[in-house]
C-alpha cells in the first residue's frame, strides 16, 4: 500500500467513526470558561452586544509586601564546602526570582487599577449615550417623507408657520432656562452668605449662653454653700432665640412654565434672598446687645445677695 492509499483509508475511517464528545473540564481553560459562565461576568461569553446594564467586574487590589533582603543568617557566612556554596547560590537565585515577581505584580496591579478606572469612565459614557438615544428626536424637516409638496398651498404654508412658531418658542424657552439658571446660581450664592452670617450670629449667641450658664453655676455653688436659694432660673438656650435656617432656593422656583407669559406676577426668589441678606447684615448690629446683656446679668447677680 502506497502513501496516498494509506491517507485515503485513514480519512474514510475518521469520517465513518462518530466524533468523540469532549470530556467536561478536560482542561484548565475549559474549567475557567465554565466558572466564568456561572459568574456575573457571563456576558463576556454571550454573542449579544454588551450594554450599559451590565456592570463591569471590579478588581480588588492585593497587598504586595515590599522587597527586602531575607535569609541573612544563611547568606552572610562564607561557604566552607562546595555544597554550601551551591545552596547559597540557589537561595540567592530564588530570592531574585521572588523579588522580580513582586516587581512585575506591582506593575500589573497598577496597570489593572488604571484600566479599571478607564472602564468605569467608559461605562458611564455608555450609559449617557444610551440615555440620549432613548430621548425622542424632534422632527424639524418640513418635507421629510420625500413626497412632492405644493409650497404655495395652504397646508404647506400652515406647516411652515407652525414650524417657525415652534422654533421661536424653543429659542425663547432656551433663553428663559439660561436666565433661570443664572438667577438660581446668584440666589444660591446669596443663600450661602446668609447661612454664614446666620451661623456666626448663632455661634456668638451660644457663646453668650455658655457664659451665662457658667456664671449661674458659680452663683448657685456660692448660694448652696451659704444655705441660700438662687434668685433666678438657669438660663436656657431657647431664651437666646437662635436664628433658623432659611429654605435653600431650588432651580424649579426660577423656571417659567410658559416663556410667553408675563413673569412679573411671579415671586422673585433671588430678590427675597437678597432682602434676607440685607436683614442679616442689619442684624449684625444686634450682636452688641448680646454682649451688652452681660452687664444686666452681673447686676442681677449682685442683687441676689439681698435675696433670702
Amino acid at each position: 500500500m502506497d502513501y496516498r492509499t494509506h491517507q485515503c483509508s485513514t480519512a474514510e475511517s475518521s469520517q465513518s467513526s462518530p466524533p468523540v464528545p469532549p470530556t467536561h473540564l478536560s482542561s484548565p481553560t475549559q474549567n475557567t470558561v465554565d466558572l466564568l459562565a456561572q459568574s456575573s461576568g457571563s456576558f463576556f461569553l454571550s454573542s449579544s452586544p454588551i450594554t450599559s446594564a451590565t456592570s463591569p467586574p471590579l478588581y480588588s487590589t492585593q497587598i504586595i509586601s515590599p522587597v527586602k533582603r531575607r535569609y541573612e543568617e544563611l547568606l552572610d557566612p562564607e561557604p566552607t564546602t562546595e555544597r554550601e556554596k551551591a545552596l547559597q547560590a540557589a537561595l540567592c537565585a530564588s530570592e531574585d526570582m521572588v523579588n522580580n515577581q513582586k516587581t512585575w505584580m506591582r506593575g500589573m496591579q497598577a496597570t489593572t487599577v488604571i484600566q479599571n478606572s478607564y472602564v468605569v469612565q467608559i461605562h458611564t459614557c455608555m450609559q449617557e449615550h444610551e440615555e440620549r438615544k432613548k430621548r425622542p428626536r424632534k422632527k424639524s424637516r418640513l418635507n421629510g417623507d420625500g413626497r412632492p409638496k405644493l409650497v404655495t398651498g395652504d397646508a404647506f404654508t400652515d406647516r411652515v408657520r407652525i414650524h417657525e412658531d415652534e422654533a421661536v418658542q424653543e429659542e425663547a424657552a432656551k433663553e428663559a432656562r439660561g436666565e433661570a439658571v443664572k438667577k438660581y446660581k446668584a440666589a444660591v450664592e446669596k443663600w450661602k452668605k446668609l447661612e454664614e452670617s446666620r451661623m456666626a450670629i448663632n455661634e456668638k449667641k451660644r457663646t453668650s449662653y455658655q457664659h451665662h450658664v457658667t456664671q449661674w453655676e458659680k452663683e448657685w455653688s456660692c448660694t448652696k454653700a451659704e444655705g441660700r436659694k438662687i434668685g433666678w432660673k438657669k438660663p436656657k438656650l431657647a431664651d437666646f432665640e437662635l436664628e433658623k435656617q432659611k429654605k435653600k432656593p431650588t432651580l424649579k422656583s426660577f423656571q417659567i412654565s410658559d416663556p410667553s407669559e408675563d413673569s412679573g406676577g411671579q415671586v422673585d426668589a433671588a430678590e427675597d434672598i437678597a432682602d434676607d441678606c440685607d436683614d442679616a447684615e442689619g442684624s449684625e448690629g444686634s450682636e452688641h446687645d448680646i454682649g451688652g446683656s452681660e452687664s444686666d446679668y452681673s447686676a442681677s447677680v449682685s442683687g441676689t445677695d439681698k435675696l433670702d
